[in-house]
């Protein structure tokens, strides 16, 4: 979600104007789902072929996601505080 709130924000306050701008959002929510859809009618249409590797790829996310999480809350926390601090004595 962080990435496209960013993007979101610099398309509306960068961006060319409305149609364009449109645009560039739809375009933008087109290539964050294509992977989930893509994956997704591999798992309708070829589910023998894979299911092996998502399977795989399900345990690989499980034991990383505490992890990552960690890490992703750490470093926007990080950057929330540092950007507090900068409004704050700036």
């Amino acid at each position: 979600m962080l990435p496209y709130l960013a993007a979101l924000g610099l398309i509306g306050t960068q961006g060319p104007g409305w149609p364009t701008s449109g645009l560039w959002v739809l375009g933008y929510c087109l290539v964050m789902i294509l992977p989930a859809l893509v994956l997704t009618a591999a798992r309708v249409f070829a589910s023998r072929l894979v299911e092996r590797p998502l399977s795989r790829l399900d345990g690989w996310l499980t034991r990383n996601a505490a992890s990552t999480t960690a890490w992703v809350v750490g470093i926007v926390g990080f950057l929330v505080a540092r950007d507090a601090i900068g409004r704050l004595w700036g």
